[in-house]
């Protein structure tokens, strides 16, 4: 993102316009693949999210 910056400071007075046309390039690409993955349009919760419960510890015994 940093790298990205810069380019855009150093670029001249397109790049923005350019970079502005790239992101949404990428936004569309990655709506549709939302689309193309999601079953009705809807993206399932488990493979965006953590789970809720933490890992359990093989290391450490709490005890009864």
């Amino acid at each position: 993102a940093v790298y990205a910056i810069n380019r855009v400071n150093v670029g001249g007075s397109l790049t923005p316009a350019e970079f502005l046309t790239w992101g949404r390039e990428k936004l569309n690409y990655f709506q549709s693949e939302l689309k193309r993955l999601g079953r009705r349009q809807r993206v399932r919760i488990r493979a965006l999210y953590r789970p809720y419960y933490s890992p359990v510890s093989k290391s450490t015994d709490y005890g009864p």
